[in-house]
């Protein structure tokens, strides 16, 4: 009796310290980022709640939380740092575009429904919410994105503890997703891939819990938080295409491997769709209303934009001149896409910082999701199919991002929307005697983690 007092004491005492600390640093961040103290109480109070949902998570690791606390100082001091300054690296002047969409949506709309309508995407629809609330001031919109980073960093231990029933997996993965470099600084600016980042990561948690348990309320949640990442950027669609082929191949292929001849159909079923004229509704980054030629036309357009610049990070100069060009062109687009920039490609400090910050990293899961890919045939049916879903997804994705990037400052940006997804592919263990106790394990105590993800 007298333990469970304490602990109720403790729990109080820990709100009430928890709540202290938030309204000074409200205080504090507001007065050295000239916003109104209002303005962000709510998002200082996300990010605490948000930290302390993953700061649980890595309770069976000192050494982990110890770091997650220092993360979070950091975290603390530079969002004031940069939602004034504005000046990290990678970060530019790519918020000045979402402040004036979200601007105009705003100046252009009545109420908050017609906000979703005027705006140009999902995430500018929530900058002019934000605005709506609390002022048309973009430094408000900085602390509102940091919580998302610890909410993507939870869904992602979930995710890869649903996968591995490995805590230290789940940890060391998901405090990777946090200390990325990349990463690490798009969670302090105002840049979509934090956002899309997160919702992407609670898609696949819902979709994988559906694959192992059949959760019918869970697959209605990874669609509904897939479609959220799509109307974010259209590119991000190659998640939602995913689950409707693995979907589909559950139902019509039940003797096919999935990698194989159903994968022919389904590209083929994708080019018949890229055919049609609704198929620019779905992804509007290319005019696909004149069909192929339309894909042609738009890479053209921009490539030629950037060579005229003489852009120096252009990794694609050779423009070509009709779709079977473009298709012969699409390995080297995707490899350059994917881990870009090579040694010899760096001429200048900015691109020797993201050759550290970035390109070295890429390295890295290329070369383990390649040799899980070799691995295949070796895992569990349940695990492989899970493997492929993943490893289908980031495929994609790059197929439809390669298409309209041509630089490796545009591609850092694009590639990191999907790099929880590779992280956690990055997470199964290779095949081997260690893997197959765990894997032993996951199967026992899957009612049981299944219990606990959900609760």
């Amino acid at each position: 009796m007298q333990k469970l007092i304490n602990g109720k004491v403790r729990e109080i005492l820990l709100v009430f310290g928890m709540f202290f600390a938030v309204t000074i640093y409200a205080v504090i961040a507001s007065r050295l980022a000239d916003v109104s103290f209002f303005s962000i109480l709510p998002a200082s109070v996300s990010i605490f709640v948000a930290f302390f949902a993953y700061f649980k998570d890595c309770a069976s690791n000192g050494k982990y939380q110890f770091l997650c606390i220092l993360l979070l100082a950091i975290d603390l001091i530079l969002i004031v740092y940069n939602s004034v300054n504005r000046n990290l690296p990678f970060t530019n002047v790519d918020w000045l575009g979402f402040d004036g969409y979200a601007k105009d949506a705003l100046s252009r709309s009545d109420g908050i429904f017609e906000i979703f309508g005027n705006s140009m995407d999902f995430f500018t629809a929530c900058m002019a919410i934000i605005y709506k609330m609390f002022g048309a001031n973009v430094t408000i919109v900085y602390f509102y994105i940091l919580p998302l980073s610890f909410v993507l960093a939870h869904y992602l231990y979930k995710t890869i503890f649903l996968i591995t029933n490995s805590r230290k997996r789940s940890i060391l993965f998901s405090v990777a997703a946090l200390l990325m470099p990349v990463n690490f600084i798009f969670s302090l600016s105002v840049l979509r891939e934090i956002p899309i980042q997160c919702v992407s990561v609670i898609s696949l948690y819902y979709f994988i819990n559906y694959m192992i348990g059949k959760n019918r309320k869970g697959l209605i949640r990874a669609f509904l938080f897939a479609a959220l990442a799509a109307l974010m950027h259209s590119g991000m669609i190659a998640i939602l295409l995913v689950y409707l082929y693995v979907l589909a191949q559950k139902k019509m292929f039940k003797n096919v491997k999935m990698i194989r001849i159903s994968t022919f159909i389904f590209a083929g079923a994708l080019v018949l769709l890229m055919s049609l004229p609704i198929f620019s509704s779905l992804i509007k980054r290319f005019d696909i209303g004149s069909g192929l030629d339309g894909i042609t036309e738009s890479v053209n357009t921009q490539n030629s934009h950037l060579v005229t610049l003489n852009a120096t990070t252009n990794y694609v100069n050779d423009v070509p001149t009709d779709m079977l060009g473009l298709i012969s062109s699409l390995p080297y687009r995707i490899i350059m896409f994917v881990i870009s920039p090579l040694p010899w490609q760096i001429n200048n400090i900015s691109t020797l910082i993201a050759f550290f910050a970035d390109a070295i990293f890429r390295y890295y899961i290329v070369f383990r999701v390649v040799r899980i890919m070799f691995s295949l045939s070796k895992y569990s049916a349940e695990n492989r199919e899970i493997i492929e879903t993943v490893f289908m997804a980031v495929v994609l994705f790059d197929l439809i991002f390669c298409l309209g990037t041509t630089n490796y400052g545009t591609a850092m940006r694009h590639r990191a929307k999907m790099l929880p997804f590779e992280l956690v592919l990055l997470s199964i263990p290779m095949v081997g005697d260690k893997y197959k106790k765990t894997e032993e394990l996951s199967r026992m105590n899957k009612n049981v983690i299944m219990e606990k993800n959900d609760e």
